[in-house]
């Protein structure tokens, strides 16, 4: 019952982000904005990876969708040096961890531990 409910959340998430694409309202996308919102604090609180994934996702596309004007006007060589900041970074934030005797996928997959 609990897959059924989550997928049917997804498959809503997804009919409401069409109609709110093809519609081109901000009053919709902030909609989905809101309830992404509340499911992540929900989601959070009730410790339900599954559940915070979605919702973080959803922020994160719906943001991207939000400021898609902003990210059309950028030069092609800031996308690469953004990508290889953040590919420097995690390599150094995982040799980091190496030299303390612990890896970067063990502690983020600590976090989750205790979640459902």
């Amino acid at each position: 019952l609990d897959m059924l409910v989550f997928i049917s959340a997804c498959i809503s998430l997804f009919v409401l982000a069409n109609l709110a694409l093809l519609s081109g309202k901000i009053s919709d996308a902030l909609v989905i904005g809101i309830v992404a919102l509340l499911m992540m604090s929900l989601s959070f609180v009730c410790k339900r990876k599954k559940w915070f994934i979605l919702s973080t996702l959803t922020i994160l596309l719906l943001a991207i969708y939000m400021t898609r004007s902003f990210w059309t006007h950028i030069a092609w060589w800031i996308y690469l040096l953004a990508a290889g900041l953040l590919l420097i970074g995690l390599a150094a934030a995982n040799e980091i961890m190496k030299q303390k005797g612990i890896s970067l996928k063990r502690s983020a997959t600590h976090i989750f531990r205790d979640w459902s």
